[in-house]
């Protein structure tokens, strides 16, 4: 399940599965075409996070309109995802 809202000050994106996996955007392999959603998300979100929820977990990320991400600081955020090269440090807390 995907819930989109604006809290006021950032759009808020939720993503629900049943999944107990974790999520870990280090886990990415280099000749994988899949799998860097979440490198994408720490270079280009405001902030995200996890929390548990029943048999599952929901993943989200906020986009602040205050601290766009753009030009040649998007494209190296892109490049770097699609080479699976973009160290990780999130930006937000784990809930």
């Amino acid at each position: 399940m995907v819930t989109v809202r604006w809290t006021g000050l950032r759009l808020r994106v939720e993503v629900a599965d049943s999944s107990l996996h974790l999520p870990d955007p280090s886990a990415t392999q280099d000749m994988v075409t899949g799998g860097r959603g979440l490198l994408l998300v720490a270079g280009l979100a405001h902030s995200w996070g996890w929390a548990p929820a029943g048999a599952g977990k929901v993943v989200w990320f906020e986009c602040a309109a205050d601290q766009p991400v753009t030009g040649d600081q998007r494209i190296a955020v892109l490049v770097d995802a699609a080479q699976a090269r973009t160290p990780f440090t999130s930006k937000g807390a784990h809930a």
